[in-house]
């Protein structure tokens, strides 16, 4: 598990943010400067992770069964989750943070048991 690449101070400012900001993080400022109302970066953004989700599921929840006993806060669950990401996406940092905070939020547990990765949205 690679933490060191992550600013506990950073991790710590993206879980005090709500969920739908944290949606809104994940679409890029092109898509974002498209969108016509304020609802639909949040909706753009639960799309966008969702599809994350759905390329990074396995990494996640392998990474989680591995390291889960060793695992004391969420910042280390961020950084766990994160690490997968970027590992099985070829994502960088910036990209898979605010989603990392969110799986986080969410609980690995239940994404790594949910078809439903966004608490309740139709996917």
């Amino acid at each position: 598990m690679n933490q060191a690449a992550f600013d506990p101070g950073e991790i710590e400012h993206l879980l005090a943010l709500s969920d739908d900001h944290l949606y809104t993080m994940l679409v890029t400022k092109e898509a974002a400067a498209q969108l016509n109302h304020p609802g639909a970066a949040i909706e753009q953004g639960k799309s966008t992770f969702v599809s994350l989700i759905r390329r990074t599921r396995g990494a996640i929840c392998q990474a989680y069964s591995s390291n889960r006993e060793i695992i004391s806060n969420s910042v280390e669950l961020v950084s766990l989750a994160a690490s997968a990401m970027m590992g099985a996406a070829g994502l960088v940092k910036e990209e898979v943070l605010p989603a990392a905070v969110l799986v986080t939020k969410i609980g690995l547990e239940a994404i790594c048991k949910s078809e439903n990765p966004t608490h309740g949205t139709a996917i």
